[in-house]
């Protein structure tokens, strides 16, 4: 089911996210009687459903980011800018180690959450890092299998396709029998 966001009388940093047992198209979005240090619904950690437009075309970004196929999202997620609209397509949990952002290098992840959570927002627009700090930036965790292949022993395969492959009734006793649900959340059933 897709999340309602709901409202509070107090400031947030992030809208607070109820479920419901019914399935709903796109979030519901109330206001709150007092400001918010980011819009209610500015971030999302599902993929935005239907078409919108982009430039001049409009088209359902998420479902085109993975007509490419695995290798080729990547790329058409950065093309177009899909991390806040498409996270599960397109993001993944935070980046780790240093990179350069014009004359300095750091962990930018660590750097956005410096300040406290009442910066986050504003360090990660100001550096335009959503993409590889996802978690930190956006405020939730990617429900995606990993894309590609990887060794556990000496066998190299996709193992959430291998977890997947003997059907339902297996899948269970496959991720905690290779410790999958890292990797394969979504197999695995790890997703919120």
């Amino acid at each position: 089911t897709t999340p309602i966001v709901t409202s509070t009388n107090s400031p947030s940093i992030a809208p607070m996210v109820t479920s419901t047992n019914f399935p709903s198209t796109t979030p519901i979005v109330t206001s709150t009687n007092s400001p918010s240090i980011a819009p209610m619904d500015q971030y999302r950690c599902t993929d935005r459903n239907g078409n919108w437009v982009i430039g001049k075309k409009e088209r359902a970004w998420c479902f085109w980011a993975k007509k490419g196929g695995d290798t080729e999202i990547p790329t058409r997620c950065a093309l177009k800018k899909l991390y806040k609209d498409c996270p599960e397509t397109c993001a993944s949990s935070d980046r780790v180690g240093k990179w350069t952002i014009g004359k300095k290098t750091r962990n930018w992840c660590i750097w956005a959450r410096k300040e406290g959570d009442a910066e986050i927002v504003n360090r990660c627009e100001m550096k335009n890092i959503y993409k590889d700090c996802f978690e930190t930036c956006v405020g939730c965790v990617s429900c995606s299998d990993k894309g590609d292949q990887w060794s556990i022993g000496r066998k190299t395969r996709n193992w959430c396709v291998w977890a997947r492959k003997d059907g339902e009734a297996n899948i269970s006793s496959r991720c905690d029998q290779k410790k999958l649900h890292d990797d394969c959340p979504k197999t695995c059933g790890d997703c919120a």
